[in-house]
């Protein structure tokens, strides 16, 4: 059995959650370490224990988000058999529409974990065929991501040429559109706007989407792109989630011989530039 430490501040319930998620592994809390200490160790194991830390702080998170959705669901069927033995079927259809929904959460969470393993290591299968960008980005216009509507974000989106193909996977390419905006709604003040628009050259397509009024330093653009930047969104009073979604976006692109950068646009705000190659079918 394998030993992981984590932190010790983590309830003994919250460790046997930790074992029940990850067969074979015992979880032990320990108390964090003291920055000031001495350290003779050499770089391999410095990184090591890097690396080590990483790995359980993202234990921690996951943990922590899977147990949310799981304790809503909990409560729900609770709550479910007592609707069902009243015969409200108000309150069972509300309640199953809850459980479905953290049930696709917990889906989609282990998901994105799986496929951003598999991206990282060359595994995940990429399947680029020819989509009009205009349909791509209407739907992600009329169904926003959660953030943006609960934050009253407005799309701005210019009218499409229909005529504009471009050579993506479909789905990754949406879900890596769907970060960069769940991203910006997280960034862009309540109530604000992302604008969207688009440009050509002879073999690709470029859009830029826009936050308009957020400010972000070069230093916090790096760390953004890192996976499990957990400490560098709570310095943005954000909540990074698992923390691989701008990651695993930019991944994704370039693994269609496209790109993704983010910069701060003095008068504009923080601009994501996505660039996806043209579809060379004729038309």
């Amino acid at each position: 059995m394998r030993r992981i430490h984590v932190d010790g501040t983590l309830s003994e319930s919250e460790l046997r959650l930790i074992e029940s998620v990850l067969p074979g592994v015992k979880a032990e809390a320990v108390p964090p370490s003291d920055p000031k200490r001495p350290d003779a160790d050499s770089q391999d194991q410095a990184n090591e224990r890097e690396d080590r830390h990483l790995h359980d702080g993202v234990l921690q998170k996951l943990v922590h988000d899977m147990k949310s959705p799981l304790t809503v669901m909990l409560i729900e069927l609770g709550m479910l058999e007592r609707s069902f033995e009243r015969a409200d079927p108000d309150r069972f259809s509300s309640g199953i529409t809850r459980l479905t929904q953290n049930c696709e959460e917990l889906s989609a969470m282990i998901q994105n974990l799986l496929d951003f393993s598999r991206i990282q290591s060359g595994e995940l299968p990429i399947h680029p065929r020819e989509i009009r960008l205009g349909v791509l980005l209407a739907g992600l216009v009329s169904d926003p991501p959660v953030v943006l509507s609960k934050r009253k974000i407005e799309i701005f989106s210019p009218e499409m040429d229909n005529t504009l193909e471009v050579l993506a996977d479909p789905e990754l390419t949406n879900r890596a559109l769907t970060n960069v905006l769940k991203i910006l709604g997280k960034l862009c003040p309540q109530e604000g706007r992302v604008s969207v628009s688009v440009h050509r050259d002879e073999s690709e397509i470029g859009l830029r989407v826009v936050g308009e009024g957020v400010s972000l330093r070069e230093d916090q653009i790096r760390n953004l792109f890192k996976p499990y930047a957990h400490q560098q969104w709570r310095e943005l009073g954000l909540d990074a989630g698992l923390g691989i979604g701008i990651n695993f976006s930019r991944r994704i692109l370039e693994a269609q011989s496209g790109s993704l950068r983010l910069e701060t646009v003095e008068g504009e705000g923080a601009c994501f530039s996505i660039h996806l190659p043209l579809s060379s079918a004729p038309r």
